[in-house]
């Protein structure tokens, strides 16, 4: 939600990880959307299938954002879409991993 309380919409590489089962997206401190997540945790991670538009699932969750000191969830996002995440970066951008904390989960076709 924005500071007025309106949802804001953002389309985010996201990554699954295999490793601890959780869905991770990698964030940079001088994004909006992290200034928002910071002031409310609760989000929702809306995945639509490239093959079939009508087959989605929405994952209705507690956002956890923890420091991503050595990089490593940005690096494996990046790996993921085959994209260097620090182009989007600006000078002095401090990287999270944002973690979802599944409330509900809603799945269609």
């Amino acid at each position: 939600l924005d500071g007025e309380g309106r949802p804001q919409t953002t389309a985010v590489w996201y990554l699954a990880d295999a490793v601890d089962g959780n869905l991770k997206v990698s964030v940079s401190d001088s994004r909006v959307k992290f200034h928002h997540m910071r002031a409310n945790p609760e989000v929702d991670l809306f995945i639509v299938d490239p093959a079939n538009m009508f087959r989605t699932v929405e994952i209705r969750a507690t956002a956890v954002l923890t420091l991503d000191e050595d990089r490593t969830t940005m690096d494996r996002v990046g790996a993921k879409y085959h994209a260097d995440i620090t182009n989007f970066d600006e000078p002095g951008d401090q990287r999270y991993s944002l973690v979802f904390e599944p409330r509900k989960v809603v799945v269609n076709g």
